[in-house]
């Protein structure tokens, strides 16, 4: 059977035509032309589950990009909080402990009694919001560069991401520019405040000196 070119109609003009030219080509005999159709049918709706799937590799592969940027981003200021080993809120820590709590009902109900989170740490449940508020320390306000404004602009389209939905070139674009700035900032916040392990080797460096 000759493979069928994708059409522009919808799925059931697709199926019919499809059908329709297969039967005129194929010759069948009466005692098996139910039997026949049924197979011809079923084989025209795998190539159009067929056609779908190959469509939604595509916007895979379009967004996949927009997925690292998200990983990274809020990974990188995770990496930060930790290493700095910087206090979370009161009303922070009630939200991860909140979808904490949120995710164990979910498991139990799906049956789930293996990990399924490689770290369960308050931080590995917060959004960016509250993860650019502590690395912060504040919430920044209009003419000063902060986390917490890149946040703001950052958290409709990783939504996007989240969902599953497929960006359009300027989402993607936003979030690729807010991934650099995010990378920008927490580079200026380690310059401007070395971390505490830089701090300890300083010290020695300076002992050893005199």
């Amino acid at each position: 059977m000759r493979q069928f070119r994708r059409s522009s109609t919808s799925g059931t003009n697709f199926v019919y035509n499809s059908v329709r030219r297969v039967t005129k080509r194929t010759p069948v005999n009466r005692r098996n032309s139910g039997r026949h159709g049924i197979f011809i049918l079923s084989r025209v709706k795998r190539d159009v589950v067929d056609g779908w799937l190959d469509e939604l590799r595509d916007d895979a592969e379009f967004n996949i990009g927009s997925y690292v940027d998200c990983f990274l981003s809020e990974n990188l200021a995770r990496r930060y909080i930790g290493e700095r080993k910087l206090p979370l809120s009161q009303r922070t820590k009630s939200d991860a402990r909140e979808w904490r709590e949120r995710e164990s009902k979910r498991k139990t109900k799906a049956n789930l009694s293996y990990a399924i989170r490689k770290n369960d740490k308050d931080i590995d449940y917060l959004g960016m919001d509250d993860l650019a508020f502590t690395v912060e320390g504040k919430a920044g306000s209009a003419g000063e560069k902060s986390l917490t404004r890149d946040a703001i602009e950052y958290a409709p389209v990783r939504n996007v991401v989240g969902h599953t939905g497929l960006l359009t070139g300027n989402g993607k674009s936003l979030l690729s520019l807010k991934h650099e700035n995010i990378k920008a900032r927490i580079k200026t916040l380690v310059l401007e405040k070395p971390l505490a392990k830089n701090k300890s080797v300083a010290k020695k460096n300076a002992r050893r000196k005199h």
